[in-house]
């Protein structure tokens, strides 16, 4: 056992637990800038960024530890993540709601799963559509009941144009940068990859 593996091991569920903190304390000052603390609509669009960033560290599971290894993380970390958001925005919610909001939020991360996969790069130049930028602005707009649209998954993975017609839908460019810019910083901050080394 080298001298790194000695004192700086970590077990896996450690990591597990540190990652998806990390990503539930992001999501809530993300909300917390959107509006008031138990802004509803707030607290939806903050699940928009647990959602984003699982997505993330399953892309980086993937390249650092392989296919087998990322599916045991992806799983064990949204499910610590999810519980965690449901109970921090819930607290004062019986438990029987909270399981059931958290039921519903791994099947919206399924949904959200299937369409960043799809996704031809997380930003691109000015995060258009076919954009993982450009698929949370909207996500987040749709929380914070800007647009009630449901139909757009092919305008999202970029299969489609935006037209005239389609309104309001989406968010505009400047907040589409905005978030390009916030979702690169939190990113880099959040450093999966180091963690992730430890389960090597």
């Amino acid at each position: 056992m080298g001298l790194f593996s000695f004192f700086g091991s970590k077990s896996p569920e450690e990591v597990y637990s540190s990652i998806a903190k990390s990503i539930v304390v992001s999501a809530l000052l993300y909300s917390k800038e959107l509006g008031a603390e138990n802004n509803k609509h707030a607290a939806d669009a903050g699940a928009e960024v647990v959602y984003f960033l699982l997505h993330i560290l399953d892309r980086a599971a993937f390249a650092t530890l392989g296919s087998e290894k990322r599916s045991t993380v992806f799983s064990e970390v949204s499910e610590i993540a999810l519980d965690d958001y449901t109970k921090a925005t819930l607290s004062s919610a019986p438990i029987e709601l909270q399981l059931k909001i958290k039921t519903h939020m791994l099947q919206t991360l399924d949904v959200r799963q299937n369409i960043y996969g799809q996704c031809e790069s997380l930003a691109g130049k000015l995060a258009e559509r076919g954009t993982m930028v450009f698929a949370f602005s909207f996500y987040v707009h749709r929380a914070m009941e800007l647009t009630q649209r449901n139909d757009v998954d092919e305008i999202l993975v970029g299969n489609q144009d935006v037209t005239i017609s389609d309104g309001d839908t989406f968010p505009d460019f400047s907040t589409n940068l905005h978030n390009a810019a916030w979702i690169g910083n939190v990113i880099k901050e959040l450093e999966f990859e180091k963690d992730l080394k430890y389960l090597k």
